[in-house]
């Protein structure tokens, strides 16, 4: 019997770009998700085209959208949170992702006012399938919720 894997670890450059001070009203609007990860998947891989999903996460802690831009060697995750202005992308690509591209297209969409970056060299693939694409998602949006939350405004 053949058994065929995923994939557990892929290599190449993974950026988490953090977003704050971000306009509300331009992270409320879903629909600007989708356009976003087009350009930005032009940005890395012109010539491929990029399966897109975009998810609504209105009950929660932490009510926004999600969406996932899946490439042939590239990944992109865009979590907005309108209640708190801010926004995490995480960028996975095997290409040379020009930064200041993904920060101008940000900030030219949302009016982010500052940006945070981390930089590895390593990541987990998004899966292509719908149902599990949403629950990677859920996932990863609850931890970049506690991981942007101010804890000593709340103090």
């Amino acid at each position: 019997m053949l058994w065929i894997m995923q994939e557990a670890m892929t290599y190449g450059t993974h950026i988490v770009l953090d977003g704050f001070r971000a306009d509300p009203q331009a992270l409320g609007d879903s629909d600007t998700v989708r356009e976003v990860l087009e350009g930005l998947g032009r940005t890395l891989e012109p010539e491929t085209e990029a399966y897109i999903q975009v998810f609504d996460f209105d009950k929660g802690p932490s009510p926004g959208s999600s969406g996932a831009a899946i490439l042939q060697e590239s990944g992109l995750a865009l979590h907005l949170f309108p209640d708190a202005t801010k926004l995490t992308l995480r960028v996975f690509s095997r290409h040379n992702v020009q930064l200041e591209e993904v920060t101008a297209l940000l900030s030219s969409r949302y009016g982010v006012g500052r940006f945070e970056t981390q930089i590895r060299n390593r990541s987990r693939p998004l899966p292509r399938e719908e149902k599990m694409l949403r629950r990677v998602l859920g996932g990863d949006r609850t931890y970049a919720r506690l991981r942007l939350e101010d804890f000593l405004r709340m103090a």
